[in-house]
C-alpha cells in the first residue's frame, strides 16, 4: 500500500493452454444452460481469458440467438431446441451443442389442490403425491399427522417436519397461490409456502420477517420484500392469497388485498422448480396447521376469486379448472333440454303449417 492509499494486487492462475480452456468453456456451458425452459435465458458472448462466443439456433422463432423464448410459437407440442455454441479463443476454434426443450404453452388453471383430509394426496389429479420431509426441503425423517382443519382435516406441522409438494407446480410468470394457515408458534423467516428453481432463485410466503408478514423472493442478485404493515396471528385461521401477473404482485388476507406492487422477479424460468410446505433450506420449520392449499399455473385469481375461496372454505368451485363451461345463452345438453328443443321446433312448425293453410284459403276465396 502506498502513502495515497493504493493497494496493487494480483493472482495467479493455472497456466493453461487455449485449447484446454475452450474444452473447460464448452463444459461449462453444458452444465450451465438447462434442459427445459420457458422463459428467456442468458446466452454469453464472453468468457473466461476473453474467449467469443456467437450463438446459433435451429428453431430461432422458438429460442433466439439471443436467447429470447417464445413459448407461443410452440403450437404443435413440446419444441426440441439445438442451441450452437462457436468459442473462439487465439487461433483454437470449437463448437458445442445442446439440446433444449421448449415445452408448450398450457392453458392456465389449477396446478394442485392439497385438501389434506388425512393425506397428503393432489385433489386435482395433475400431481404426484405430496410427500414428508425432515426439518429442510431436501432431506427426509419427519412426521406430519393431521388433526381439525378450517374444511375437514388439516395437515400439523410439530415444527420439525414439512411437506415436499409435487416438482413443476407452477411453470409462467402467471400464477396464484391460496392456503390457510393456523400458526401455533412464528418464529423469525420460518416459511409456510416455499418455492424454488435454485437455492438463489426463491420465493417464500413468510408470517415473521422483522416483525412483520411477508413474501419473500430473491431471484440470484436481487432480494424482493413484499411487506405486509402487521404480521398474522397465532391460534388462529387466516386465509393468505399471493398472486403474480407477469411482475404485479399482489397479497391478500382473509378476501382483503393488503399489498399491490410491480417488479416481482420471474423466479420459474424452468419447468423443474421444487415446492414444500413448511420447510426450505436454512430455517427452523414451521409449527402449526395449514389447510386447503391450491396453487394455479398460467391463472391470477381476482379479487372476487380470493374471496370466493375465503368465504366458501374446502369449496373451490371451477375456478381453474379448465373445464369447458356453459355461455348465457347455451343451454346444457340434457334430456330435458332436448325435449325443450324438440318441442320449440314442433311449434315452430306446427305455426308455419297455420299461416300457409290461412293464406291458401284467402287466396282460394279470392
Amino acid at each position: 500500500m502506498s502513502d495515497n492509499g493504493v493497494v496493487i494486487w494480483g493472482s495467479k492462475t493455472e497456466s493453461k493452454s487455449n485449447q484446454e480452456i475452450v474444452e473447460g468453456i464448452k463444459q461449462e456451458l453444458s452444465d450451465a444452460i438447462p434442459a427445459n425452459v420457458i422463459s428467456n435465458i442468458s446466452l454469453p458472448t464472453l468468457a473466461t481469458q476473453g474467449a467469443e462466443i456467437s450463438w446459433e439456433s435451429s428453431h430461432p422463432e422458438v429460442i433466439s440467438s439471443g436467447g429470447v423464448v417464445d413459448r407461443a410459437s410452440a403450437i404443435i407440442g413440446d419444441v426440441e431446441v439445438e442451441l450452437t455454441a462457436t468459442i473462439t479463443l487465439g487461433d483454437v476454434t470449437e463448437a458445442v451443442s445442446i439440446t433444449v426443450t421448449v415445452p408448450t404453452q398450457q392453458e392456465g388453471g389449477l396446478s394442485a389442490y392439497y385438501d389434506f383430509n388425512d393425506s397428503l394426496s393432489d385433489q386435482s389429479g395433475n400431481q404426484e403425491d405430496a410427500t414428508i420431509t425432515g426439518d429442510r426441503l431436501n432431506n427426509t425423517g419427519g412426521n406430519i399427522t393431521f388433526a381439525e382443519g378450517i374444511a375437514g382435516k388439516a395437515a400439523q406441522f410439530d415444527g420439525e417436519s414439512g411437506i415436499r409438494l409435487a416438482d413443476g407446480l407452477i411453470t409462467s410468470d402467471k400464477y396464484s397461490i391460496s392456503l390457510w394457515m393456523k400458526p401455533e408458534e412464528i418464529t423469525q423467516f420460518t416459511t409456510t409456502f416455499f418455492g424454488t428453481r435454485t437455492e438463489n432463485n426463491w420465493i417464500s410466503l413468510v408470517p415473521n420477517a422483522d416483525g412483520v408478514s411477508r413474501v419473500w423472493s430473491y431471484n440470484g442478485s436481487d432480494w424482493y420484500d413484499a411487506n405486509l404493515d402487521f404480521m398474522i396471528p397465532t391460534e388462529e385461521w387466516t386465509h393468505f392469497t399471493f398472486t403474480v401477473d407477469q411482475g404485479e404482485a399482489k397479497i391478500y388476507i382473509n378476501g382483503q388485498e393488503e399489498f399491490s406492487q410491480g417488479n416481482f422477479p420471474n423466479i420459474f424460468t424452468a419447468s423443474n422448480a421444487q415446492f414444500g410446505l413448511g420447510v426450505n433450506f436454512w430455517d427452523m420449520p414451521f409449527k402449526g396447521l395449514m389447510d386447503e392449499l391450491r396453487v394455479y399455473d398460467g391463472l391470477v385469481l381476482t379479487t372476487e376469486d380470493v374471496q370466493s375461496l375465503f368465504n366458501n372454505p374446502g369449496d373451490g368451485g371451477d375456478l381453474g379448472n379448465n373445464e369447458q363451461t356453459n355461455t348465457e345463452n347455451d343451454l346444457p345438453e340434457t334430456a330435458t333440454n332436448q325435449f325443450n328443443l324438440l318441442a320449440i321446433g314442433l311449434l315452430i312448425m306446427a305455426a308455419g303449417a297455420s299461416i300457409f293453410f290461412i293464406v291458401r284459403r284467402r287466396k282460394n276465396n279470392d
